[in-house]
């Protein structure tokens, strides 16, 4: 019996001396008070322990099966990681047309609508544009400088369709060529309206 209080007394000392090591060599910061929590339930253990074995007959059996709902992590993780695969693409696709958006700004254009269709299944084409579908407008604000355009000056009583906010073929298929270049897709999956 003296034996065992003195192999406990012992553990208890050698503890608190190891505990008391960590906390001089750990640094400031935020974790130090998180580490001295861990550090005392060690001590706190090594108090109690002793006391627990002798009330087990010496041995600790925990029963698993009343918590295996709890542990049963894999229809938790399924769940999870299926719906960390839709935020990423959301979060992806959003990005996608953030950035197309940015694009076409620089540009001088408004985007009125914009529909992007990303490849999210097939695991080699993964995030690559299939098709993008926008509907443009001419930026008419002063804060973009563009390149003068020809101006034609109509004296006859003849109205033209032309609106300032419309774009001509030849822009469309500017911005075709610039979208294609710049994101990898065939011209023919661009669709521009404006």
């Amino acid at each position: 019996m003296i034996s065992s209080i003195s192999t406990w007394a012992k553990s208890i000392i050698l503890a608190v001396i190891i505990a008391t090591i960590l906390e001089m060599i750990l640094p400031e910061g935020n974790n130090k008070k998180y580490i001295k929590t861990i550090i005392g339930v060690y001590i706190l253990f090594t108090i109690i322990s002793p006391i627990i074995s002798k009330l087990n007959g010496g041995n600790i059996q925990i029963d698993t099966s009343k918590y295996e709902n709890y542990f049963n992590t894999q229809n938790y993780t399924m769940a999870s990681t299926n719906a960390l695969d839709i935020n990423l693409d959301s979060a992806y696709i959003s990005n996608m047309k953030s950035d197309i958006k940015q694009r076409m700004k620089e540009k001088g254009y408004e985007v009125k609508n914009l529909d992007v269709d990303i490849e999210l299944k097939n695991e080699e084409r993964y995030g690559t544009i299939k098709s993008i579908k926008l509907t443009l407008a001419k930026n008419t604000s002063n804060n973009v400088i563009s390149s003068i355009e020809k101006v034609e000056i109509n004296i006859s009583n003849e109205q033209t369709n032309n609106t300032e906010n419309t774009l001509q073929e030849k822009e469309k298929k500017e911005i075709k060529k610039y979208l294609s270049e710049t994101y990898s897709i065939n011209e023919s999956n661009i669709e521009i309206g404006g």
